[in-house]
């Protein structure tokens, strides 16, 4: 390896450049001081020019520093020699010998071992022959003198570049190579060796520093790293390029594919354990990516290839992931795909599922998570598997999460026409560090006219970890606005007790991987249990997803969840297929039975009693609702039965609610008429003053209904409703009247067989 191999990280070139600079002066101020060199001053010039110049090269230019330098250290090797031979003797000739020893320092750093001998000998054999005749007798004193100031001086500018060089490629902290350091050795190997590189990531570092302290974290680094040497003892480089990923470089026989591959398993199984910090046991868990580089390939192909593997580890949830030309295809794919998802986006693409939540004990509805799918063009409909983790290595997250939130709240909005449905949104990490993000919330609740009580914004424990004090910073604001904060994927980071206590949030939603393992580990029964008696202490509410059967959701509500989600419950669904889910049998009550003296008022039972029907939704009855609402107009039509506390929906259009507290609904006043009733502006009226299906910025404003009777008492109504003012001329209110009229010898039908 040539000593300019070794001068390229910016700070020792810069210091090799002062170090030419300084010489260039004493050169040049030597060249023209009174009495000094009267004869051969140009040409000492032209060293002093050459040596500035060299200077200058190494700061601005590297390659063409390399290119000149040499020329300009024989040139000037040279002509110190002539001009000593030329001066005959005296002052001037020592003052030109010993500028063959500042030659000689430069031909020490650039230039091979046998030219760099070659100069010295030169050098050595006519300047010393020089300075031998000018003494007048023969003498090997010059000689002696002059080779061991030379090699001498060489040496000592090796040693001084050595230890520049060592602290710009070492790590402080681990004493390992840095990245400068690795590059310098990956690109030295001849182009016939086979090299690999393979590069470990701590996973989830930045959560074990905040949990355990910087110091804490730096103890484990330095653990980790001894480690690393034992893995490959032949290794020629070993090296820590960021805060938590390290890189091994290998060649030879230690760099053919099968070799990489086994030492990339090994790695990521005697790496993964725990370290004691403090006497607390962290366990780290470690990603590999490896490649392999063929012969003639650049070092930062290989680095690049080997970077690429680590990501597509990541993503893919993999422990080792080995660079193939499969992988560049799939790189390929995901920028075609995040290039077709940004432009999705506005084509109105993407569309929200919705999973439904109840209360563990109850059973009553408490609301929908939105999950967002994207209806590719050519794919057909993609999970958020397909492409969210794609989208958060991108901005355009940033643009998909924000029409998730307004799409949902808008729902949201809408389905408070009848009944208030909470939704949940996924707030994305990067979303989470957006300075605009509580604006923008502020200003979506405002423009569907949503209370921000009606929305929860879920945010993964990773994403809170990572930035710990803006996180806190960030959910306060947005929970001073009286939105609900839920902490998702809870369980699978390193969140302290201290921090979580401290974070403003309303609950903890346990991660499914816990929940789906509690019948067959009792591990991860243990976690779910603690997080419980957690969520207790810290009065948060306490929701469970992944809940799959019936065992699981026993357990969860025997030890104190207070919300469940799963597919058991009621997978993710479009809008309009949400109607069905929500509109059957609430959920059992899991809890104890209630004594036998204890009377409980059940509604659907009450109607079901009164009217001998089935309280469920019904085709039928979903097609005389969309009659009424093309017969009037409106973009909400329902036909329902009235219970003692609650409606029941049994025929829909423009919702997809099962039902509704009786409590503000416009069907009381129909009841209490005995007769159709039509209300043209709810907000003129002084019976629907403090209404809240009405004072909404997107509340009703007109309804009309029909009674329903059964055995002379009116048990439901035919209704429709819009949020524009209105009135229905005479033809459309019998329109109604007959629909009703419909609906009362339907459920005579269902009465008489049975239903």
């Amino acid at each position: 390896m040539r000593w300019r191999d070794v001068t390229s990280p910016r700070g020792p070139r810069q210091a090799l450049a002062a170090i030419y600079a300084v010489g260039a002066v004493l050169t040049l101020g030597t060249c023209w001081v009174p009495g000094w060199l009267e004869r051969g001053r140009l040409v000492v010039t032209g060293v002093g020019v050459a040596a500035a110049l060299a200077s200058i090269l190494l700061v601005v230019c590297r390659q063409l520093a390399d290119r000149l330098v040499q020329p300009v250290i024989a040139g000037g090797a040279v002509l110190i020699a002539a001009e000593t031979w030329a001066t005959g003797g005296g002052v001037e000739s020592a003052t030109y010998a010993s500028f063959s020893v500042w030659a000689a320092m430069f031909a020490a750093l650039y230039l091979r071992p046998v030219a760099y001998a070659a100069q010295v000998t030169c050098s050595v054999v006519i300047t010393g022959s020089a300075l031998a005749l000018a003494a007048h007798e023969p003498t090997v004193v010059p000689f002696v003198l002059l080779a061991g100031l030379q090699v001498t001086s060489g040496h000592l500018i090796r040693v001084l570049v050595r230890r520049l060089t060592l602290l710009a490629h070492r790590d402080a902290l681990t004493g390992l190579l840095s990245e400068s350091g690795l590059r310098a050795v990956g690109a030295s190997p001849t182009a016939s060796q086979v090299r690999a590189l393979v590069l470990i990531d701590v996973d989830g570092f930045s959560e074990v520093n905040e949990a355990v302290g910087r110091e804490g974290g730096d103890e484990i680094l330095t653990a980790f790293a001894a480690e690393l040497p034992r893995l490959a003892p032949g290794a020629p480089a070993v090296a820590r390029l960021s805060s938590d990923v390290f890189a091994l470089l290998l060649v030879g026989g230690d760099a053919e594919p099968a070799a990489v591959q086994a030492l990339a398993e090994r790695a990521s199984e005697q790496l993964r354990r725990a370290y004691s910090v403090g006497g607390i046991e962290i366990d780290v868990e470690v990603v590999v990516g490896a490649a392999v580089a063929s012969t003639g390939e650049l070092f930062d192909l290989l680095l690049d290839r080997a970077t690429s593997a680590l990501s597509a580890a990541k993503r893919e949830d993999r422990a080792v992931r080995v660079w193939s030309s499969d992988l560049a295809r799939n790189a390929a794919d995901e920028l075609v795909l995040q290039s077709q998802l940004r432009r999705g986006i506005p084509k109105g693409e993407l569309v929200l599922h919705y999973q439904p939540q109840y209360a563990a004990h109850s059973g009553a509805l408490t609301g929908v998570e939105a999950l967002v799918r994207w209806e590719h063009p050519e794919r057909g409909l993609l999970g958020p598997y397909a492409f969210l983790p794609l989208a958060e290595r991108s901005p355009v997250i940033v643009e998909l999460t924000t029409w998730v939130l307004s799409r949902a709240v808008a729902q949201a909005a809408w389905w408070r026409q009848v009944a208030e449905v909470p939704v949940s949104v996924n707030l994305s990490p990067r979303l989470l560090a957006h300075e605009g993000l509580v604006d923008l919330v502020r200003a979506v609740l405002a423009m569907h006219g949503l209370p921000a009580r009606l929305l929860t914004l879920e945010v993964t424990e990773t994403a809170v970890m990572a930035q710990p004090e803006r996180a806190r910073e960030v959910l306060g604001e947005l929970r001073a606005l009286g939105v609900r904060i839920s902490l998702d994927d809870f369980g699978t980071g390193y969140t302290s007790l201290a921090m979580l206590a401290d974070l403003p949030l309303d609950e903890l939603k346990v991660d499914r991987r816990f929940v789906s393992a509690i019948l067959t580990a009792d591990r991860d029964a243990a976690i779910v249990r603690s997080i419980a008696a957690l969520a207790r202490r810290l009065d948060l509410e306490l929701v469970a997803e992944g809940v799959e059967d019936e065992e699981t959701r026993r357990l969860l509500a025997e030890w104190g969840y207070d919300v469940l989600q799963g597919f058991l419950l009621g997978r993710p669904s479009p809008v309009e297929g949400l109607g069905p889910a929500l509109g059957r049998a609430r959920v059992p009550a899991l809890a104890e039975p209630l004594p036998a003296d204890v009377q409980v008022v059940d509604e659907a039972a009450r109607l079901r009693a009164l009217a001998r029907v089935r309280t469920d939704r019904s085709e039928f009855l979903d097609s005389v609702a969309r009659l009424a609402a093309q017969l009037c107009g409106t973009p909400i039509a329902l036909v329902d039965l009235v219970g003692e506390e609650e409606l029941v929906f049994v025929g829909a259009t423009g919702t997809v609610l099962p039902g509704g507290p009786r409590e503000h609904s416009f069907c009381t006043h129909l009841v209490a008429a005995q007769r159709p009733v039509q209300v043209p502006d709810a907000r003129q009226d002084p019976r629907f003053a403090s209404n809240p299906l009405v004072t909404g910025a997107r509340g009703v404003r007109f309804y009309a209904g029909a009674p329903v009777r059964s055995q002379g008492e009116v048990v439901g109504t035919v209704c429709v409703l819009d949020r524009a003012p209105r009135t229905l001329d005479g033809e459309q209110r019998a329109a109604l009247e007959d629909l009703a009229r419909i609906v009362e010898a339907h459920l005579e039908v269902q009465a008489a067989v049975g239903g």
